[in-house]
């Protein structure tokens, strides 16, 4: 229910700007990524990697630039849930009157359209390792595919087949 929600707040985001919603933007993309890329793992550290090599695997193909979009994106989202981005607007405002930054728009734009990809994509992966377990070799999650698929060229192939059904339905934008 949550994705729903954030999948919601993305067409939202198509409709327009203000100078702190656009943070908030970033944080809620990054949200939705980890929940689909890093969701159950044990491990706590190194996130934005595992994070970044898993999208990497489903969308690199389709985005060349998805890894370095990835980490950058993540990097906004930080800033906004840690406070640098609110410490950034206190210290510059003893220097100047409104200046608050402003987001590099055309990342934002390809930052949603991977957030919609890797989530239509996911979601019909999911079904593809239900319905065929045997040839995913008893991979139960579509992040598990993922994490074998950086390794194994073979599975990866096998994967980017199967999924080339959904990813012709989708539409391109240019």
């Amino acid at each position: 229910m949550l994705q729903v929600s954030f999948f919601l707040n993305l067409k939202k985001y198509d409709d327009g700007k203000n100078p702190f919603e656009w943070q908030r933007e970033s944080a809620e993309m990054g949200t939705i990524l980890e929940s689909l890329f890093t969701s159950g793992d044990s491990k706590n550290e190194e996130i934005i990697y595992r994070l970044t090599k898993r999208i990497a695997v489903l969308l690199s193909n389709i985005f060349p630039n998805i890894e370095k979009d990835i980490k950058e994106l993540y990097k906004q989202r930080s800033s906004f849930v840690h406070g640098d981005f609110f410490n950034h607007i206190a210290k510059e405002r003893k220097h100047s009157f409104n200046d608050i930054p402003l987001p590099d728009f055309g990342l934002l734009a390809s930052q949603r359209e991977y957030v919609r990809w890797a989530l239509v994509i996911y979601l019909y992966l999911a079904k593809i390792i239900k319905e065929n377990k045997e040839e995913y070799k008893s991979i139960e999650r579509v992040m598990d595919l993922l994490e074998v698929c950086i390794i194994d060229i073979t599975l990866r192939e096998k994967m980017q087949n199967d999924i080339k059904l959904i990813i012709d339905l989708l539409p391109h934008r240019s």
